[in-house]
């Protein structure tokens, strides 16, 4: 697996547009005071779509990032399927009770292919997330850790929403 895309927002001056494929309008901004984690900078999802990475057909992705929500439930990451009509492959989500999960497809009627144990993400603190996912239809796999610790891992399911066994998008 080859090393397709690094970004830190903690350097941004501006918008996200300048290295990210597609922001959706009024969606993400900035930030330069309050939560920041490091640096100068972090980026605040403001709406339900934060900005997206154009990435190559990748049968296996893996994605990590420093995410702060000061409330939940919450979107951490969508693997999607930009060239099957924007369908979300796999949505990493964080419910209320603080437990993080996995979903096929889109809303409303995405299939929930498991859930970790409550409490393992909490509110206003920063928690490093990373999780991987290998796209097939009878052996896929879905493993998220969260600052370091494995908390879900789910094999041999079905991570494909569309009939492509790959991502070519990341939100």
């Amino acid at each position: 697996m080859a090393l397709v895309f690094c970004d830190s927002f903690d350097h941004y001056e501006g918008n996200c547009s300048l290295k990210w494929d597609l922001v959706a309008a009024n969606n993400a901004e900035i930030l330069t005071t309050g939560a920041i984690r490091t640096g100068r900078a972090c980026v605040r999802i403001i709406g339900a779509f934060g900005p997206t990475k154009y990435v190559q057909n990748l049968a296996e992705i893996i994605v990590g990032s420093a995410v702060y929500f000061n409330t939940l439930p919450g979107i951490v990451f969508a693997f999607l399927d930009l060239a099957g009509g924007a369908v979300n492959q796999i949505r990493i989500l964080i419910n209320g009770a603080g437990a993080i999960g996995a979903v096929r497809g889109n809303d409303p009627f995405g299939t929930t292919l498991g859930y970790s144990d409550n409490g393992i993400i909490v509110t206003n603190i920063y928690n490093y997330i990373e999780t991987r996912v290998v796209f097939n239809q009878t052996t896929g796999s879905v493993l998220i850790r969260v600052n370091g610790v494995e908390v879900l891992n789910l094999t041999n399911i079905d991570t494909v929403a569309t009939g492509s066994e790959f991502c070519d998008g990341v939100q």
